[in-house]
């Protein structure tokens, strides 16, 4: 799965392996372990969490919204998403 985060100005891309997936919820959820176990880093101060890559390099800045998460403010209300249908056969 690749993400785009906010990262002060500009944007960066985040892929992270085996993660899971639901078509039915119009949010993402990214675990912290997850990106710790990926080699990533999170520290939160200031109202912001700020993820770093294995080489301490910043790839976002998320702010924390008023009901206390961290959350992606998205433009629009696209959601993209891709679907398999199953069937009985």
């Amino acid at each position: 799965m690749v993400l785009d985060l906010p990262n002060g100005d500009t944007t960066s891309k985040l892929c992270l392996s085996e993660v899971l997936y639901s078509s039915e919820a119009s949010y993402t959820l990214v675990s912290i372990g997850r990106l710790n176990n990926e080699g990533f880093s999170a520290t939160f101060s200031s109202g912001q969490c700020i993820i770093h890559d294995e080489s301490s390099t910043q790839v976002a800045e998320i702010p924390r919204n008023g009901k206390g998460l961290y959350k992606i403010v998205r433009e629009g209300n696209e959601v993209n998403i891709a679907e398999e249908a199953l069937t009985l056969d």
